[in-house]
């Protein structure tokens, strides 16, 4: 719970990194506001994505990669893969842009993820981890 909320906060200097890398100039805001936080759409990006994602990319895929290539390899695909689709490559069918630094902040959460569903044997804590990453990201 605390690495979940914990990397809200690790996001800003990931941040400052992704700029200097792009030369953009990318800005995470943390508002702390709570109007519309408790919206239908906030309880599915809280609950029911992660759940799902770390099902996928975790549970199915990181435990059948594992079984094909060695584990720091199925860590490292698991966690590059579960950033490609935080790239946004459907939004470019709507004529949309891909989202680099959402990707990139992916990345890094895909790693830790992936090495506490490795380290614990377990979907459960890579779940919460993930829950409460989204659920912070939501509030702040």
């Amino acid at each position: 719970m605390i690495l979940g909320i914990g990397f809200s906060f690790l996001q800003i200097p990931l941040n400052v990194v992704y700029n200097l890398i792009n030369g953009d100039e990318y800005q995470i805001a943390l508002d702390f506001q709570w109007n519309d936080h408790f919206s239908l759409n906030t309880f599915g990006l809280v609950f029911f994505i992660p759940i799902a994602e770390e099902l996928f990319f975790r549970q199915f895929l990181q435990k059948e990669l594992a079984m094909k290539y060695p584990v720091w390899l199925s860590i490292v695909l698991s966690a590059l893969l579960f950033a490609l689709i935080h790239l946004g490559l459907l939004s470019i069918i709507a004529g949309g842009d891909l989202n680099w630094h959402s990707a990139y902040i992916s990345l890094f959460g895909g790693f830790i993820a992936a090495s506490l569903f490795h380290f614990s044997k377990s979907i459960g804590p890579a779940i919460l981890f993930h829950v409460f990453w989204n659920a912070s990201v939501a509030v702040f």
